[in-house]
């Protein structure tokens, strides 16, 4: 009893120091908190979006901007509100790691604690993006997988991807999870709740504007290579060597980079994204290929722990093939790194931590100087986009103990009295 007091006062502190570091610590507002401020102004005067005004983003991001502008009134009141809207996701993720741990029998202590180094490491970002929303809907996902609720879980990932679109990945996973331990007939509810979630929210905008609401997607789909990816990163190296010519430029969203590989990347890149994507699922799949036992109930811990490790993998193989990559996708991954398990999870930790500081120092503090191609700024984006890979390797390489049997075998209860000996 007063461990578990002693674990309900750490807990509490660290919620009330998210709440100072978020409220008092973070710069909140900037050019994007400004643009859903505008979004929302003109849902809330009745404008449809897609069909009235232009928008950039998939339409549940619209319920995420309009939420606090129901409540102020002003630009500056809007921007507390959305870092308090942040905020709560925040928490939301906070407490879910903890609920996640306890489920893969790790220090739920200890997962807070490495979630909350974490989210410091992002910095400021968290508050001046939405993005901590699709996190926190994306590891409520894993939480419905780890309490047997399947239909639950697909239509979070559904709301997810209409939040942020990259959730979708995960799909895949709970596709293959299913697949292997449960009858192929109980996918049909979950994939139907899934197609049903995003047929409701995104069919209306799509009637009422398609032309409006396709273009909110093809403008994604055809941005040039930006200056935070992994392929940048390359011929920034290979530019400060002198083997290429480069300059950087402002596209329609982002900047981005110029060069005489640039085109080709971009167009190619989208390929790569794919066929990563499918190298990751074919990796999850196989070692399980032989299993043919069926299981109704929630994943065991082991296969729950390498649900989470490989959608981790998978987000971070999105970003280092992606040609968009931007400083706020780090807080993607912010909800898995704390759950990872196996031997590298220390390795794991300590590399998203530098990954945070890295990205914080190339966004917004140096951000002006990689625009202008200064070699060191460059050398830290290079560094942090190593260290990605390094992450994704690892993950890659982690194995649970004798997995055929982990996963097909329920844990024993604990208070059940051992077999007589002899």
């Amino acid at each position: 009893m007063k461990r578990l007091n002693w674990l309900a006062v750490a807990v509490g502190v660290l919620v009330v120091a998210h709440v100072v570091v978020f409220t008092q610590l973070f710069v909140s507002g900037g050019f994007d908190v400004e643009l859903y401020y505008g979004y929302a102004s003109n849902m809330e005067s009745g404008m449809v979006p897609y069909r009235d005004f232009s928008v950039e983003y998939p339409p549940g991001a619209l319920l995420v901007f309009l939420l606090p502008k129901l409540f102020v009134s002003s630009p500056e009141a809007y921007g507390t509100a959305f870092t308090l809207e942040m905020l709560a996701f925040d928490l939301a993720c906070l407490f879910m790691v903890f609920l996640l741990a306890r489920r893969l029998r790790l220090s739920p202590l200890s997962s807070v604690i490495i979630y909350s180094l974490a989210v410091a490491s992002v910095s400021s970002i968290s508050v001046q993006r939405f993005d901590f929303a699709s996190a926190a809907i994306s590891l409520a996902a894993i939480l419905a997988i780890s309490r047997g609720r399947y239909k639950t879980a697909w239509a979070l990932v559904a709301i997810g991807t209409l939040v942020k679109l990259y959730p979708v990945v995960l799909a895949p996973l709970f596709l293959i999870y299913q697949w292997r331990h449960q009858r192929w007939r109980n996918l049909i509810a979950p994939v139907l709740v899934f197609g049903a979630v995003v047929m409701a929210f995104a069919l209306p905008f799509w009637l009422l504007s398609p032309e409006g609401f396709t273009h909110a997607f093809a403008l994604q789909g055809g941005r040039n290579l930006q200056i935070e990816s992994s392929y940048a990163s390359v011929l920034f190296m290979l530019y400060s060597v002198g083997r290429a010519l480069l300059s950087v430029f402002q596209g329609p969203v982002s900047w981005d980079l110029d060069s005489p590989y640039s085109a080709g990347i971009a167009q190619v890149a989208l390929l790569v994204m794919a066929l990563a994507a499918v190298a990751v699922c074919i990796s999850y799949y196989l070692p399980y290929r032989s299993l043919t036992k069926h299981e109704e109930g929630p994943p065991p811990a082991p296969a729950l722990g390498r649900l989470i490790n490989y959608s981790l993998l998978i987000i971070i193989v999105l970003l280092l093939t992606s040609k968009v990559v931007s400083t706020q996708f780090m807080v993607w991954l912010l909800p898995f790194v704390p759950l990872v398990t196996g031997r590298a999870r220390s390795a794991v930790w300590l590399s998203f931590i530098a990954v945070g500081w890295l990205t914080w120092y190339t966004y917004p503090t140096h951000y002006w100087d990689l625009r202008n191609l200064n070699i060191l700024p460059m050398d830290v984006l290079f560094l942090r986009n190593v260290l990605l890979g390094l992450m994704a390797l690892w993950l890659w390489r982690l194995k649970d103990p004798e997995p055929e049997a982990s996963l097909i075998t329920e844990p024993v209860p604990q208070n059940q009295p051992s077999a007589p000996q002899g």
